[in-house]
């Protein structure tokens, strides 16, 4: 395996962590606000820049830095978006119907981390 297919996995297994048991253990924010959920994005680029640097070493501290700021702003576009049409809606997290929307959300976020591992490619090499 290369060091981007690790680069990969920490950031799955990061966005894991942030969305499912950090956001859980936090009161809820409002993402209606564009930084409503200033903290968990946040907790995402920082997380973000944590798992670059464990792939790529703590001397590569700018690009993980500008890598987790990436991330964090994404992930806030995604999310605002997303708690916006859902008010739009009138959509709540406790119909069916919610899922549909979750998918999507992190179907983007999926996206986002296979972006951040193309730019390591691009800014690394293959080597």
């Amino acid at each position: 395996m290369t060091i981007f297919t690790w680069l990969l996995f920490g950031l799955i297994i990061k966005h894991a962590y942030m969305d499912l048991y950090v956001q859980a253990t936090r009161e809820p924010s409002s993402k209606t606000k564009y930084l409503g959920g200033f903290r968990h994005y946040l907790d995402h680029g920082l997380g973000t820049a944590v798992v670059v640097m464990l792939c790529f070493g703590i001397d590569e501290w700018m690009i993980a830095l500008a890598l987790g700021v990436f991330d964090f702003f994404v992930h806030s576009m995604i999310d605002f978006s997303k708690a916006n049409l859902m008010k739009k809606l009138g959509w709540t997290r406790d119909e069916r119907r919610f899922w549909k929307i979750q998918a999507v959300d992190q179907a983007l976020h999926y996206i986002t981390y296979m972006l951040i591992v193309i730019s390591a490619y691009n800014y690394y090499g293959a080597g």
